[in-house]
């Protein structure tokens, strides 16, 4: 029987969000930096303490990457033996293309609060197929172009993905993986850890809330059963894909 597996999740850090440009890939402030150093080093201080490899995994945005690359530092300094895994699919919730022309800096953050508030609101209702920026009660206008962003369904499939890689990755490389990615991802990884921990269908797991998770933030996990947990993500995998298709 494959042993548990431990591994950590850290939000990425303090990232510069006095602009939108509708690509959503800003970088580290100088405050982000400092705060990614300094979490580099608790965390760091315990990987050191695993003796084993370790796996970093990040999306491709700028703000991951860069807190990625602050940890992979001071584990070098520190002879924590390290291999790195960038994963598309880990990469935060699309939010679909925007025309930004014209508008200020106070109407772009309106717009996304109050797409945020319905996304949220469609989800707490099960509506896993409506995207995000869609036309909604809850906004007066949006600048987020049709076919707007993804739907929860479309993100729970990639990031549900990259979990069914990670864990496989963790059982073939005998590694301790430490996950560095966005809110959502990280909620998402701890529903499906909790899930399978507790014997609860996957689509029926939505526990854990990220809105309060700070700026690198770390968090210890464990899957009980791994073997349990790739038959019970590659189920959900499909249903998701089904989901999907049926729209």
């Amino acid at each position: 029987m494959t042993e548990s597996i431990k591994f950590f999740m850290m939000r990425h850090s303090r990232d510069d969000s006095s602009y939108i440009d509708g690509k959503n890939n800003t970088s580290l402030t100088a405050e982000g930096i400092n705060i990614a150093k300094n979490a580099a080093k608790d965390l760091s201080a315990r990987l050191g303490k695993l003796n084993t490899m370790i796996n970093l995994r990040s999306g491709p945005k700028q703000r991951v990457v860069q807190t990625l690359e602050i940890l992979a530092e001071q584990l070098y300094i520190d002879h924590v033996p390290y291999t790195i895994t960038y994963d598309d699919n880990l990469i935060e919730l699309f939010q679909g293309n925007m025309e930004l022309q014209g508008l200020s800096h106070y109407d772009k953050v309106a717009g996304l609060h109050y797409a945020w508030i319905a996304f949220g609101q469609e989800r707490a209702k099960g509506n896993f197929n409506y995207r995000f920026g869609q036309p909604h009660p809850e906004m007066i206008s949006t600048f987020i172009k049709y076919p707007y962003g993804e739907t929860h369904n479309e993100f729970l499939l990639r990031i549900a993905t990259a979990y069914r890689t990670f864990i496989k990755d963790s059982i073939e490389n005998k590694s301790v993986g430490v996950v560095i990615s966005h809110r959502g991802g990280i909620r998402e990884f701890m529903n499906f850890t909790y899930a399978v921990n507790n014997n609860i269908d996957f689509q029926d797991c939505h526990v854990c809330d990220s809105s309060q998770i700070a700026f690198c933030e770390i968090m210890e996990a464990q899957i009980d059963s791994p073997k349990i947990a790739l038959d019970e993500i590659g189920r959900y995998i499909q249903l998701l894909n089904e989901r999907i298709h049926q729209k």
